[in-house]
């Protein structure tokens, strides 16, 4: 498995070879995803804006997640992560918008510690992506960590797959998460 640098510097690279822009609202990674990219020379070419939402007033309004979604779904959800990435997109004007909330634990609500929801979204809405992980750690700062590994994975493979332009190979629904088990040993 890469590690965050490692996985920071190839995403670097490929936004800057296909001239794509990026912004993040995150939530439970706290801004480890942005600042691990703006940790990059080069980075400034690609990152536009870096939103930490953490509580669900931020994320209201900082991205633009609705309230009505938050009360359905709970700000631990694939539709908030979905509104997310669209926000963040749609406000710094990045053709690429990605969305983090979940639960680092140690405790959790309403679902287990270590279940985190990745979105990825493109300026025009044309179609988001979204991602369930359940993490099996225990420790918060691995979470974030994972999740902000599984984001980069995840923003590569939807440009990797279309070209120029993200039409997001991938698409559905913000009410249909697919969801992915890490284990505590397993790699992505």
């Amino acid at each position: 498995m890469n590690s965050i640098p490692q996985s920071s510097q190839q995403l670097v690279e490929l936004l800057q070879s296909k001239s794509l822009h990026i912004s993040a609202a995150e939530s439970c990674t706290a801004g480890l995803f942005s600042s691990s990219l703006a940790s990059i020379p080069g980075a400034s070419q690609v990152m536009e804006y870096g939103f930490v939402t953490y509580s669900a007033a931020s994320k209201m309004n900082l991205v633009s997640v609705k309230p009505d979604t938050i009360k359905n779904y709970t700000v631990y959800s694939g539709p908030v992560a979905a509104q997310m990435a669209i926000g963040a997109a749609q406000k710094s004007g990045a053709e690429l918008g990605v969305g983090i909330t979940g639960i680092a634990g140690p405790h959790a609500d309403s679902q287990p510690a270590g279940t985190v929801y990745i979105a990825v979204a493109n300026s025009e809405i044309q179609n988001v992506f979204v991602r369930r992980y359940l993490f099996q750690d225990h420790d918060r700062n691995i979470i974030r960590q994972k999740a902000v590994l599984a984001a980069m994975d995840l923003v590569t493979a939807v440009i990797t797959s279309t070209g120029r332009q993200p039409h997001f190979a991938w698409s559905c629904s913000p009410a249909i998460i697919h969801t992915v088990t890490v284990s505590k040993t397993h790699s992505f």
